[in-house]
């Protein structure tokens, strides 16, 4: 591979890095918004479901308080009213789905029967609120448990302003190498530029090359001592005349001072310019023009680019992501 098909390459990789990356930056944005909006959602629910644990658990418990006040134990209407009070609780605790494994972690069923049935064997209101504090003070710690991290599944949680700052760095990292390696193959493109420019510029200003151009120039005063020579044919030409149209074709052979033959051509002033130099070493130069001072520094600035671009396109989209998803206080 030439180093010229290198960095072409290399330049359409970078240039569609630049676009993807983004893109990857936006794709991984929108999961994570998703993901909180999901949580925000579950969430929203367990308290709608906590609320309705804590209603049921305030009734059953009222009314166990109130009967034992008035001493009404045995009266049917009272016990059809614990009963369906418990079924109430019980049907709760037993059916909603997203506060399922907090009732399972702080043991509300279990809690809740100790503190009744040691209430119902020996009645005391002190020991039966306390009991009952406790357990409702547990649920309320659940409920209102706000961690700073949103959970993506159980046991996986991930920060948004903080993923998304790995993420870019990721990114950016990823961009900043390949933006060196296409400030290396840049740099070599035009280090050889810079070189095939001096061996030209070296070559058109010497001693051969201004001679033959001179002896050109002495014999366009009279008739061409050759005639136009054929373009395939370099063998027995010793000067090209310039009494053709663009001197296509036409060249010198010197084989003096490192050169084997000089191409002509003209210009659109129609002055003589040299249109290749083909060396002793079968090498040919062509006129290169200089590489200009910005294009060092824009090689100098190719990794930065790489890591700025994705890691500020990503963290922007981070921090528009944080908006959507932070709570309001």
């Amino acid at each position: 591979m030439q180093p010229q098909d290198a960095y072409r390459y290399t330049t359409i990789v970078l240039a569609i890095w630049g676009l993807v990356s983004p893109l990857v930056g936006i794709w991984f944005g929108h999961f994570l918004i998703t993901s909180s909006q999901q949580r925000q959602w579950v969430r929203k629910r367990k308290l709608e479901e906590f609320r309705e644990l804590r209603l049921a658990l305030a009734d059953y418990f009222t009314e166990e308080i109130a009967e034992e006040s008035s001493g009404r134990a045995q009266d049917e209407g009272v016990q059809k009213k614990l009963e369906d009070l418990k079924t109430a609780l019980f049907r709760v605790m037993r059916s909603r789905l997203f506060i399922a494994h907090d009732v399972e972690r702080l043991d509300v069923e279990g809690r809740w029967q100790d503190a009744l049935g040691l209430f119902q064997k020996a009645p005391d209101v002190k020991v039966f609120v306390a009991a009952y504090d406790v357990i409702d003070q547990k649920i309320v710690e659940a409920a209102t448990r706000r961690p700073s991290r949103f959970s993506l599944k159980r046991g996986t949680t991930m920060n948004l302003m903080e993923g998304m700052r790995r993420f870019a760095l990721l990114l950016g990292a990823a961009g900043a190498i390949l933006g060196g390696f296409t400030s290396y193959m840049e740099l070599q493109a035009l280090l050889n530029q810079r070189a095939l420019h001096n061996n030209f510029e070296q070559l058109a200003n010497s001693d051969v090359v201004q001679q033959a151009r001179k002896s050109i120039e002495v014999s366009a005063s009279g008739p061409s001592q050759n005639p136009e020579p054929d373009k395939f044919d370099f063998s027995a030409v010793e000067v090209c005349p310039i009494d053709t149209a663009d001197l296509s074709g036409c060249y010198t052979e010197v084989s003096k001072g490192g050169i084997k033959t000089i191409h002509w051509s003209k210009d659109s002033g129609r002055d003589l310019v040299i249109e290749s130099i083909e060396t002793e070493g079968s090498q040919t130069l062509y006129p290169t023009p200089a590489p200009s001072a910005w294009m060092y520094l824009l090689i100098a600035l190719f990794p930065m680019l790489g890591f700025f671009i994705p890691w500020g396109a990503t963290r922007a989209i981070g921090w528009v992501g944080a908006g959507f998803t932070a709570s309001s206080r």
